[in-house]
């Protein structure tokens, strides 16, 4: 008893100092016990138990909501009857009552103690229970009916643990033997069925055990979820059977690593006879080395499954790479491991090139792009991605009836007519908004070893033909060069490919190479992509764009300046390149610290 109240923190809590003397002499030194006047939100934090010499309702409130034991010391009984105190809440002011206020505590701390002890005790145990891989069922023996269910049955039986509490165990399986031995006496290691919430079947492996609780007899039903290994078992003899006419290797590697099965294809595989493989390790036929296969049996012990790319061995010495799936299971031989593998020598080969191409043309600036010999789109490098505005993975395996993005779509119907272009030719495709865009293309067929033609490769010149078109455009009218206004064009891409003398000298260049095929935003204009977008939208739909924009002026500072961006086409109606134009007020001044004033033009912040 002292263990649990020794020390115990106690606080008087009390209105004046005329009975704190006579309270806190009534408590013996085991207590610590303090007087106070002040209530604060720390007082049920940091006490064991409170004793209130006052009562009112918004402390008795504070109180029941709280964890602290607490007891009121009260004069009038009618304050019982007001307030609907119970018992333990309160203590009359009787005669004599200091002389038995430190027994009522006393008996209060113990009682919390136990309770806590108790409550501690249970949530270990339910945490045990919880914890285990196995589901429990407890059962009474007379009637059936389930008293306890842990968390482990609920999940496999999908129900609840109120919805199991309702329920007599003959609901859940069908299987007149395991209740018959329900009722005959405990049950080791049985294989039978329960039924989930859903209908479905779970095979489950169950053991039992009797026990007396309270008056009752119950029986304890221990079981585990075996309904994946049963199938597995179920399968494996139509698999074998299957197997042995497949195209596929497979194998199967008793615990040792030893091949206790395999079918003609795999043997034929490797150069050998059936017989000359079995009941020899399979190690003997594989390329790994000893870290490589340590890491893969510490994958298949802990997933069950592992899948890869294996280096095989063939009887003359030479290799092979095979798509390789394990899978440990559990069959009445004990514990196997199947092996499923496909040849992929040429796939890997092929696939190897692609893989080095695509690495090539992904750092290229020229558009690249591949149809299948039946139209099919499987590869775009990241400047095809750019040039058509799509993601490749949104539109991979696609012809072009199913491609949404209409200039892509365009194109591909327009080219796949013509599949072979050794020479640039140029066509005429229209975009979403009706913008007849001139492309310049090449494309070439790709054949494997065997001669049969399996891709078409297309690789799209985007800005050559706009810069002649444009060039074309400026020798007649010379004036935009030497003109006050600021004026920069860019291709369909965003890239740079026309900048007057101003928009160069402003920026801090001499010539147009140097910043020829660099991209306006983020260089040298700052703008989000929701505003880009309703940009966009305007100049497709009016062929013009009025407003501010926010310029990067020599790489220094921001500045936000009225910007006009017009569509530029030609006579027959080609998109050529977007215009930005900056109409300056007055000639721009360089002032003493280096800044632009352009007469609209605001420092941005």
């Amino acid at each position: 008893m002292l263990e649990v109240t020794y020390g115990s923190r106690i606080i008087l809590v009390g209105k004046s100092q005329k009975d704190a003397k006579r309270l806190l002499e009534a408590f013996p030194d085991s207590f610590d016990v303090r007087y106070i006047e002040e209530i604060n939100d720390d007082l049920w934090k940091y006490s064991d138990l409170l004793v209130f010499d006052f009562l009112n309702t918004e402390i008795l409130q504070k109180c029941r909501e709280g964890n602290v034991p607490y007891l009121f010391l009260l004069s009038d009984i009618e304050k019982v009857k007001k307030y609907n105190l119970k018992t333990f809440e309160y203590l009359i002011k009787g005669p004599g009552y200091l002389h038995y206020l430190s027994s009522v505590v006393f008996f209060m701390l113990e009682k919390q103690g136990l309770e806590r002890r108790l409550k501690f005790e249970k949530e270990k145990y339910f945490n045990l229970v919880n914890s285990m891989g196995c589901g429990i069922l407890v059962i009474r023996k007379r009637d059936h009916r389930i008293i306890f269910s842990n968390r482990v049955a609920q999940n496999i039986l999908g129900y609840s643990e109120d919805e199991l509490s309702r329920m007599v165990f003959d609901e859940l399986t069908t299987n007149v033997k395991t209740i018959k031995k329900l009722n005959s006496g405990s049950i080791k290691c049985l294989e039978t069925t329960l039924k989930t919430s859903l209908g479905d079947i779970r095979y489950v492996r169950c053991n039992t055990s009797e026990m007396v609780y309270g008056a009752e007899v119950v029986s304890q039903f221990t079981f585990m979820d075996i309904t994946q290994e049963k199938r597995n078992r179920e399968e494996i003899a139509f698999q074998w059977n299957f197997l042995d006419n497949a195209e596929e290797i497979a194998m199967a590697l008793d615990k040792e690593g030893k091949i206790v099965y395999l079918n003609q294809f795999a043997a034929k595989s490797h150069g050998y006879e059936l017989e000359e493989m079995l009941g020899t390790p399979e190690r003997l036929y594989l390329k790994f080395t000893e870290k490589e296969l340590e890491e893969q049996k510490n994958i298949l012990r802990k997933n069950k499954r592992w899948e890869g790319d294996e280096w095989r061995i063939k009887r003359n010495g030479s290799l092979f790479i095979t798509s390789t799936k394990r899978t440990l299971i559990e069959t009445e031989l004990g514990k196997l491991e199947l092996v499923v593998a496909m040849d992929v020598t040429e796939r890997r080969k092929l696939q190897e090139k692609l893989e080095l191409h695509s690495l090539i043309l992904k750092n290229v600036r020229e558009v690249a792009f591949a149809l299948d010999i039946n139209g099919r789109l499987i590869y775009m490098n990241e400047a095809a991605e750019r040039f058509f505005k799509v993601e490749f993975d949104s539109v991979y395996g696609l012809q072009a009836e199913d491609i949404k993005p209409k200039l892509l779509k365009n194109f591909i119907t327009l080219v796949w007519k013509k599949k072979e272009i050794t020479d640039n030719e140029l066509l005429e495709v229209v975009d979403e908004k009706g913008t007849k865009i001139l492309i310049e293309y090449s494309s070439q067929i790709v054949k494997n070893v065997q001669g049969e033609e399996i891709a078409v490769v297309f690789a799209i010149r985007t800005n050559e033909h706009l810069n002649k078109l444009l060039g074309e455009l400026l020798r007649k009218s010379d004036l935009l060069y030497h003109m006050q206004q600021m004026l920069v064009a860019v291709d369909l891409e965003g890239r740079i490919i026309y900048a007057n003398n101003q928009w160069l000298k402003h920026n801090g260049f001499t010539d147009l190479s140097e910043v020829h095929g660099k991209k306006l935003v983020p260089n040298f204009v700052k703008i989000t992509l929701k505003e880009r977008n309703l940009v966009k939208k305007e100049i497709s739909s009016n062929g013009f764009w009025k407003g501010r924009l926010i310029h990067l002026f020599g790489g220094k500072k921001s500045y936000s300046v009225d910007t006009i961006i017009v569509r530029l086409k030609n006579e027959e109606g080609y998109f050529m390149a977007d215009v930005i134009i900056i109409p300056l007020k007055r000639k721009e001044k360089e002032d003493s610290e280096g800044n632009y004033e352009t007469g609209t033009a605001k420092e941005h912040g």
